[in-house]
Order: structure tokens, then C-alpha cells, then sequence
């Protein structure tokens, strides 16, 4: 394990390390969204803390020739930037009496404090990627200045959720931005995704999965009045990870033995037509 973690200088046993580690992956697998439909890129390392981001205008101005000795149309960056690699962290401690109560009495430590620091880290991660973050300079979805709009409709009607991802979908179709593509809405919208679509016995929510050759995922970390339909492919976004979801020991203070669930990871959005949103932010 890397020297900066200073996992070494921790008064915990590599078993209860271990609990540890597993209570923070258990969690992030169970919290995060985003990383279902996100292509990884990385890790790169903790020390990583910046990325170069190619804009590509997404079109389709591939040639056919009998010999292909022309060089017109060579694929290339419109634009170059450089994104920052932030840190996202939730710190929480062990109390040295639980510590030994749980050697002594040989049960399990109680990895709670953990686990809650990961679901934290889990949320703050979604939340960046779907909403983005403008004092950090992260680009998410709602806050990319290229992405395309179309409101949001009434999904209180039937069919109204169906209509608008038909509308978005229609909209990357138009700019060129290829299925599948993956639905992300807030708790507020799923559930009207989940009722019969008119007559047909079948569920609104798979008539979505069918239009869009991709899944449909519910997050809380969006607003109740936006919705996002995306092309995720690594083409188009990736999700770039200097370190990832880990824990690291910071100090012992007072006889408490204080942790940090930490991660540096940012989203990449390459091609300006490959993300829609729905409703206004």
C-alpha cells in the first residue's frame, strides 16, 4: 500500500484493516451511479493532479476512396484544456476503548464510522459528476456549457417521461452522438417512470430501456425538476481516476485514531453533443 496513506503507522492489525477496506468497497459498489455507465480511466496515481481534455465536434466526415491517398478531413482536437484532479474526502475516527473492547472480547470491529464516510465520499462523487462544481472548476453534466436542452415535460401524464427522453434522444441523434445511451433522473422521476405505459401492460421505464439501448438510473444528487440522457461511451466522456476510493490513516489525537476515506477522480466529457438535459437549470 502507498507510503502517503500511512496505513503502516496505524495501530490496526492488517485483519482489521481488511474490515475496514471492505466496509468502503462494499459501500461505494452499493452508492455510486455514475461509475455503472462510466468508462474508467486510470488510476493514474495519487500525484496525478491534473488531466489534458481534447474537444472533438462531433461529426461525421469519414471519406470512401478506391486508394485513400487524400488526407482531408483528418480527425483532430478543436480545443485542448487541462481539468484538475481534485481530492474528494470524509474523515472519521476510532475510539482507542473500541478498538481494544473489540481485541479483547474477540468481536468484530465495527466499521460503521466507515462506511458512512464512504457513502459520503460516494455521494460527493455522483454529485460532482451530475451536477458538476464551478468553484472547482469540474465539468458535470448540468453545468457543461455545451450540452444540448430539451425541457422536461409533464411526467405526471402518461407517457410524459417516455416523450421526453424520445425528445432528447432525438436531439444527440441530430448531433450526431450515437446509442446506447443511459438515462439518469432523480427519485422524484423514476417513480413516475415505474406505472403502465398506455395500454400495452408494459412498464413506462421499459419503453425507455428500449428507446435508448441503455439503462435508466436513479439519482438523489439531482435536482427533482432535471433529468440527463447521455452517450457514455469512452469516445464520448470518461470518468478519470488519479487515486481511487481508499483509506488513509491521518493521526492519533486524544486517544481517538482519526481516518480519511479519500479519492481524486473527475469527469471528462470530450465530445460537446454527447450529453442533453432535460428541464432547466
Amino acid at each position: 500500500m502507498n507510503g502517503y496513506l500511512l496505513r503502516s503507522q496505524a495501530p490496526l492489525s492488517a485483519e482489521e484493516w481488511q474490515a475496514l477496506d471492505q466496509a468502503v468497497v462494499q459501500v461505494a459498489r452499493r452508492t455510486l451511479v455514475a461509475r455503472r455507465f462510466l468508462t474508467l480511466f486510470g488510476p493514474l496515481g495519487a500525484g496525478i493532479q491534473h488531466v489534458v481534455v481534447d474537444r472533438f465536434v462531433a461529426t461525421e466526415a469519414a471519406r470512401i476512396a478506391l486508394v485513400g491517398s487524400e488526407e482531408e478531413n483528418v480527425l483532430a482536437p478543436e480545443s485542448r484544456r487541462i481539468l484538475p484532479l481534485p481530492l474528494l474526502y470524509r474523515d472519521f475516527r476510532l475510539g482507542w476503548r473500541d478498538l481494544e473492547s473489540s481485541r479483547r472480547l474477540g468481536i468484530p470491529l465495527d466499521t460503521s464510522a466507515a462506511a458512512i464516510a464512504a457513502a459520503d465520499v460516494a455521494a460527493l462523487e455522483d454529485r460532482t459528476i451530475l451536477n458538476g462544481n464551478d468553484e472547482r472548476q469540474q465539468v458535470g453534466f448540468l453545468n457543461y456549457a455545451d450540452r444540448l436542452r430539451v425541457p422536461l415535460g409533464n411526467w405526471d401524464q402518461p407517457g410524459g417521461g417516455f416523450a421526453a427522453v424520445l425528445s432528447a434522444v432525438n436531439e444527440l441523434v441530430n448531433h450526431n452522438v450515437r446509442e446506447p445511451y443511459t438515462v439518469v433522473v432523480p427519485p422524484q422521476l423514476f417513480v413516475r417512470l415505474n406505472r403502465v405505459f398506455d395500454n400495452t401492460g408494459v412498464l413506462e421505464i421499459d419503453q425507455v430501456r428500449r428507446l435508448v439501448g441503455g439503462e435508466v438510473y436513479m439519482s438523489p444528487t439531482l435536482p427533482p425538476n432535471m433529468a440527463v440522457v447521455v452517450a457514455p461511451g469512452p469516445e464520448n466522456m470518461d470518468l478519470v481516476v488519479a487515486q481511487d476510493m481508499v483509506t488513509a490513516f491521518l493521526e492519533t489525537t486524544g486517544m481517538e485514531h482519526h481516518f480519511r476515506v479519500l479519492e481524486s477522480v473527475a469527469l471528462r466529457i470530450k465530445r460537446p453533443g454527447a450529453v442533453c438535459t432535460l428541464g432547466q437549470v
